[in-house]
């Protein structure tokens, strides 16, 4: 709005001389700009909370996985597995990047399944 009513005024420049209209283009545009600045700083800050969130929840799915690992490792140690039955810090290491790998190919299928299923539909 704010950058439609600068174009309109310059673009009508003599007019709004010649009735003497600055003051109150100058007024229009500052709540304009007021206005626009006011909606930055909400989607700013809503993104972010969605950012944040989305960190917390991957930091806290690496911490759960690397902690039950770690338990599923010690308590392995304490029964005083042998051989390869045990459960080894490289296998823990194996499933976690497996999992981790698989969902992000999975989230990009998704994506694409998602793609075709709207402009299939339409």
């Amino acid at each position: 709005m704010a950058g439609g009513l600068a174009s309109e005024a310059l673009g009508a420049i003599r007019t709004v001389t010649a009735l003497n209209l600055q003051p109150d283009i100058i007024s229009k545009y500052r709540i304009f700009l007021f206005d626009a600045m006011n909606i930055g700083v909400n989607k700013g800050r809503d993104v972010g909370y969605g950012n944040g969130l989305l960190f917390f929840s991957c930091f806290l799915a690496y911490a759960i996985g690397f902690w039950y690992g770690t338990k599923l490792v010690a308590d392995s140690i304490e029964r005083g597995c042998t051989g390869d039955s045990c459960v080894t810090g490289g296998q823990i290491m194996s499933t976690f990047f497996s999992v981790l790998l698989g969902s992000m190919a999975l989230g990009q299928v998704h994506q694409k399944l998602l793609y075709e299923i709207i402009y299939y539909n339409q």
